[in-house]
């Protein structure tokens, strides 16, 4: 969910939405599938947040919020699930070539410099696939050209 308007004319049926899709609804996958991955000393958890988690827009107010507490999760379940051989990975990625890109055209980026869906999720594969002694909690990714 990504609400573009003013908080003043935001309602609470679009904030509280925008918090379900974003927040709620991973909080509520990862603790009905953990319990399996704990139990089975191994699994994968990757949230994707945006760059939005570690800023804030304006007219962005509720998907910012969201995504900083998308990040927040991420990093406590970071370190109750690590000693189970269970990796959470919180990706944030700047702009990207969505549909939902193109409203955020309208806070004065330009879409044709925005990261392309494909590059991002073979990004993610690759390090989803790392199973050794290194790991990241969270990985950041901007795009290279911005105007």
């Amino acid at each position: 969910m990504f609400p573009v308007k003013k908080i003043s004319q935001m309602s609470l049926q679009e904030y509280d939405e925008c918090m379900q899709v974003n927040v709620r609804a991973p909080f509520l996958l990862i603790r009905e599938l953990s319990q399996s991955m704990v139990k089975n000393s191994w699994g994968r958890i990757i949230n994707i947040a945006s760059s939005s988690a570690y800023a804030g827009s304006p007219l962005t107010s509720a998907y910012c919020a969201s995504k900083h507490a998308l990040l927040g999760l991420s990093r406590s379940l970071y370190k109750e699930f690590k000693d189970s051989n269970v990796r959470v990975l919180c990706v944030s990625p700047g702009s990207i070539k969505t549909d939902m890109g193109k409203e955020v055209e309208k806070l004065g980026q330009i879409y044709n410099t925005f990261m392309e869906p494909e590059e991002v999720a073979k990004y993610i594969v690759f390090n989803s696939l790392w199973d050794g002694n290194m790991v990241s909690e969270e990985i950041r990714l901007n795009r290279v050209t911005v105007q």
